[in-house]
């Protein structure tokens, strides 16, 4: 996991700790491996218990293995979700071809997440054929095109449409997720749109009501949720969060009466009193130096 970086002086608010409401405020994917392997002769891997999760796609011929104790037969045109903590060998024929995708879901935090299924899922419900799926068939293929790219644009471009590909594949096997998973996405989701409500009201108020409204959801429900993501009332985050880009607009050189202006305070007394309740400093302290 890595390291949290806090601002001390924001003790007080939770909302101001780094990537807890921020750009990061997505699970992300990460790419560890997108490889194609070559079978020419008959082989084996040694059985393994995986530490995290892998997808391997049979492009050429089937891809089999063991999973778990039970021997699965992956068809050309077809693949299988393998997770951490998976007891997993190969025992491929010759002349196959297939692809290995070693990914990694963070949380937006960067904790890891594991167990994707439900308990007592077998190998067998985690199978799915790209080639009865033409979106996921068109992201695939442009990202086995794009990996192969010489230059740090096409890597990355090949590391999106791969995340893009897990994704894809989550949505698929939804109704097989594990309620740890289903939950964690959806407290991910409903954090980016909480985000997104208050990048569209940020020069302006926006009272509990409308943001219940906006969000789709009881006022009771959304006061419930805002206690159990953040610690706080949903006009206390928007306002802690409102903080936050005032500090950074007031260290690039903003004076405090623009920065009142531009996030929706009443006046530039009104916005000082308020930081200073939520940082315990004066705006002046902040200001960046001329």
């Amino acid at each position: 996991m890595e390291d949290v970086i806090s601002y001390q002086t924001y003790t007080k608010f939770p909302l101001l700790y780094e990537k807890t409401l921020s750009e990061d405020s997505e699970a992300r994917i990460r790419i560890l491996r997108f490889s194609i392997v070559e079978v020419k002769e008959r082989y084996t891997f040694a059985e393994h218990r995986h530490t995290g999760p892998e997808v391997m796609f049979a492009v050429r011929g089937s891809y089999d293995c063991t999973l778990n104790g039970r021997e699965i037969s992956v068809p050309q045109g077809s693949g299988i979700f393998i997770q951490g903590g998976d007891v997993h060998s190969d025992h491929c024929g010759a002349d196959r071809r297939f692809a290995a995708l070693v990914f990694r879901l963070e949380d937006p935090i960067g904790n890891v997440c594991s167990d994707f299924f439900r308990p007592g899922i077998p190998g067998e419900k985690r199978l799915f054929c790209f080639e009865r799926m033409p979106a996921l068939r068109e992201i695939f293929d442009l990202a086995l095109r794009t990996r192969s790219g010489g230059d740090a644009f096409l890597r990355q471009t090949a590391a999106s449409l791969a995340s893009a590909l897990i994704w894809t594949l989550l949505s698929q096997q939804r109704d097989q997720l594990s309620d740890a998973i289903v939950d964690a996405l959806n407290e991910h989701y409903l954090r980016s749109r909480i985000r997104e409500l208050f990048l569209a009201h940020l020069d302006r108020s926006l009272s509990v009501q409308e943001a219940a409204d906006a969000l789709g959801m009881s006022r009771r429900t959304l006061e419930y949720k805002f206690r159990a993501l953040f610690g706080q009332s949903p006009s206390r985050v928007f306002t802690g969060w409102k903080i936050r880009q005032a500090l950074r607009m007031l260290q690039t050189g903003m004076s405090s009466k623009s920065v009142a202006g531009e996030l929706g305070f009443a006046n530039q007394f009104h916005f000082s009193r308020v930081f200073k309740e939520y940082t315990g400093k004066n705006a002046s302290d902040f200001c960046a130096k001329r």
